[in-house]
Parts: C-alpha cells; structure tokens; sequence
C-alpha cells in the first residue's frame, strides 16, 4: 500500500479538474491555444494522487514580446513531483532520483537517448548480428515504495522493427522502427497505479536481420522525487515468444534472463533515432473571446480570462496532464489558483512538423481523455475578476469561447524534439 499525504488514497475520489486560461493583450489581435498532451510539453501538470478532489485551472496573459512560449512543470495540488532532465543523470544506464525546486519550475524535462543502451535477448547469430525472426518480451518493474508513490510515466522507446507497449497489462500504443528510411522514435505519457505494482511490458518484433530496442522512461512520484529508467541489462526478457498473461503487473518473470546490451557493429551499425516532436499544434484551434472579429479590427487590449473544466468519473482520478499552450502576447498560467509559471510568444514563430495533435489528461486506471482548445472553454469579456483563477470561482455567466475563422498570420509555434 502506498500512502499520500492524507492516509491511504484509496479513501478520497477525484471529481474535477479545471482548466483556465487569462489573456492580456497589448496591441492589434490576441488568440490562445491549449493543449494538453501526452507527450513531454512546454507544461507538464501532474495533477495529484489517486482520488484527490481537485480542480486544474490554467490562465494565461498575453503582451507584445518577441519571445518563444516557455515550458514549465509543477506537481498540482498536493504533490510536487517534478521531472527533471533526463540526460543530466549519470553515464551508464543508472536509474537516476532528483527533487526539482520550485525555482526550476520552468525547466522543461528532456527525454532523449544518451544514457539508454539498445538491448535485446542476445540470441543474435552470424556476422550480421541477425536475430531470429518473431516477437520477445521485455518488462521493467517501476520502483515504488509505501510512501514513494509513482504517479505518471513518460515512455520515449524506439524498436527495429516494431514495439508493442504494455503499461500494467494494457495496450498503450504500437509503431515501427523505420519512418520512410529515417529511423524514428516514440514518446507516450501514462498514468500509473500509485498503490499497486506497476510494470512495463515491451513487445519487440524482429521481421529481419539485427534487432534492438531502447527506451527512457521518465516517472514522476508523489513525494517529489522523478527517477529516470533506461533500457540496460536490468530489464527482463527471454529467447522465446511471450507467454499468457505476461504483460500483467503479477506475472512472474523470475525465470526470465537479463536483457542483452548490444551496440553498433562494423557490419551493422545502428542508425541512432531521430526524437519526436512534443506537439504539433498545426491546425489546431484558436479561440478568443467574441469581442472583434472583423478584417484589419483589432481585438481589445489588456487581460482575457479562459477556463476548462474535466470531470472526472467515480472512482477514477486525473493522476497525469499535460499542457502545451502559446498565446499573443504575454501569458501568466495558474492551476488551482496557483501561478504556474508565465512567458511570452513570437507571432511570426516557425512552422513545425506534423506529430501528435490532440488534448490528453491521463487517468490512474491507465486509461486517457483527449481535449482540445474549442467552444467547451468558458471566457468573458472585460479583465478577469478577482479569484477568477481559484477553482471554486463561478464562471456560470461565461460564454464559449469563439474559435478563430482563419488561422491568423504567424500562429504556427515551434515546437522542440522530445
């Protein structure tokens, strides 16, 4: 059993989250657009333990300033599981702990590969390093304690030729090794079971020739620490095809041997993948309020207020979000009424390329909600009232938010690799 700061989380049940957004306009037009994602953002909310009540609330400001939007990660409402950077743990495949501060709250973390090995069962043969043809196991065991309870992870994996990806015995999502003739790569952000024992499971096929897998996963706990896992000899794995059942949390892999760490060799060097996109936001919605909307117009100055409310069903609770948001201009976000971090947007930013374009808050059933900045956002017209960002405020005489008809000039953002 793991335990929160109340006692057991089992004894409290997750109502709502809620979402807000201010924006504060100096000149000409404003707009803003939210995401929240499940891969790594410019803001990350881990909001909470299993069965929390709680309410998220994002607010953003807006101002003429030439700056690219910021990331920032903060732990919503009663944990500060703050994720860090994954590539400043130590060399070798070590699991790696850090608190983050709430000074380096804005500090994205970064997922790469610099610290995972490929492995596979070495049952590699032949001068080209083949592997026999078909699909193997691989698990990892997530670390968890009484009173380290694991919230969210955030899975980067790459696999020639294909992965299946199991998180506590259910599917998270497949794909393959080659994009075109570029090797490519994955990133998937999970909710886990903070009272329960959470596992892993990766399905690596090999169609022909060499074979390999390699993963960073990122995992946020509930007392404030993040550790970072690698793929190295520490995973579990077997020379044969997986057996029933072996995806679930109470498989017994006690049998199974060690994976294999293997690297470029001079006959079959291995390409090093390139990393995903966190978001692309092409295409997606721009909403503002209803005030002005006409050719050439300009939009009213000053602040703007959006909110977002995510009910959470019985017995289900919102253990990981994710928010990738850009606005003209300057934007403050808060969540539950607390200040999150702020920044600003370029609005002739540079285009991105395709990726993940969807909303997605992540539930400690394994289980995942996609969202999108659309008319279900409430907004006013004037500046926000005070304790607008609290969650209890009462926006009943808010409208929805309007979506903007034309995309305007410069709205795409750059969005960074995983």
């Amino acid at each position: 059993m793991c335990y929160g700061a109340t006692g057991s989380i089992k004894e409290k049940t997750t109502l709502e989250s809620v979402l807000s957004i201010c924006a504060w306009k100096l000149a000409v037009r404003w707009h803003a657009l939210i995401f929240i994602v499940a891969s790594r953002t410019f803001l990350e909310i881990i909001s909470g333990i299993k069965g929390f009540e709680n309410q998220l609330k994002v607010i953003i400001e807006q101002s003429p300033i030439t700056v690219l939007s910021k990331m920032f990660s903060k732990i919503v409402p009663l944990t500060r599981a703050f994720r860090h950077h994954a590539n400043a743990g130590p060399t070798g495949g070590a699991d790696v702990s850090l608190v983050r501060s709430l000074d380096a709250r804005d500090v994205a973390p970064i997922l790469d590969f610099t610290n995972s090995t490929w492995i596979w069962t070495g049952g590699q043969t032949g001068s080209n390093d083949a592997a026999p043809v078909g699909v193997r196991p691989f698990r990892k065991v997530i670390p968890s304690s009484s009173t380290r309870c694991p919230v969210c992870a955030t899975i980067l994996i790459s696999c020639d030729d294909h992965y299946y990806i199991f998180v506590n015995g259910r599917e998270v999502e497949s794909g393959t090794y080659w994009d075109g003739n570029v090797p490519s790569s994955y990133v998937f952000t999970v909710g886990l079971d903070p009272e329960g024992r959470n596992v892993v499971a990766i399905a690596g096929e090999n169609t022909a020739g060499s074979a390999g897998l390699i993963a960073t996963i990122l995992v946020d706990y509930s007392d404030g620490t993040s550790k970072t896992i690698f793929t190295d000899p520490t995973w579990k794995t077997m020379k044969d095809t997986p057996p029933g059942g072996w995806t679930s949390p109470s498989y017994n892999d006690t049998t199974w041997t060690d994976a294999v760490s293997e690297g470029p060799t001079a006959s079959t060097p291995r390409k090093s993948p390139s990393l995903p996109p966190v978001l692309n936001m092409n295409g997606k919605n721009w909403i503002q309020t209803n005030e002005s909307f006409s050719s050439g117009s300009s939009n009213p100055l000053f602040q703007r207020p959006f909110r977002k409310t995510i009910i959470s069903l019985y017995g289900k609770a919102a253990v990981c979000g994710k928010v990738v948001l850009s606005a003209q201009d300057l934007y403050t976000l808060y969540v539950n009424g607390k200040d999150i971090g702020n920044g600003s947007l370029q609005e002739n930013a540079s285009l991105f390329d395709p990726g993940l374009e969807y909303v997605l808050v992540a539930y400690n059933d394994g289980t995942s909600e996609a969202y999108s900045a659309d008319g279900s956002w409430k907004t006013m017209n004037g500046p926000p009232p005070a304790g607008f960002e609290q969650p209890g405020a009462d926006d009943s005489d808010w409208y929805g938010a309007t979506i903007w008809p034309v995309r305007p000039v410069g709205a795409d953002v750059t969005v960074p690799d995983a």
